[in-house]
């Protein structure tokens, strides 16, 4: 059993990477990130923009947006921890209403 699913909710340790205080990962194949907690937008789109650029190979970052685009890209949300359906991700995720029991804060970047 990992940490991840003993605790029912993501931590540092489960996000590929930390910036400016920020834990950051990809999710899905489409470009999407995810940043723990909600973080204020510039912490969060620094943290992303950084990721992309060191970890993600792009060294435009958020593909060069502006940071207004790229702050109204941000979806803050509430997230749980799903059942793994392929053994392709270390973990999977469900949004969720803030008032859903054993929720967490997620900031999610789409592209």
């Amino acid at each position: 059993m990992t940490s991840t699913q003993a605790k029912n909710i993501l931590t540092d340790e489960d996000m590929e990477a930390t910036y400016y205080g920020v834990s950051v990962a990809a999710i899905g194949d489409g470009g999407d990130l995810i940043a723990l907690d909600h973080p204020e937008p510039r912490r969060a789109v620094a943290a992303l923009n950084a990721y992309c650029r060191k970890d993600c190979g792009a060294p435009r970052g958020l593909d060069a947006r502006s940071y207004r685009e790229a702050v109204r890209l941000l979806d803050r949300r509430w997230a749980v921890l799903a059942e793994r359906n392929t053994d392709d991700c270390a973990w999977w995720i469900t949004l969720k209403d803030a008032e859903t029991p054993g929720t967490f804060p997620v900031t999610i970047w789409w592209r």
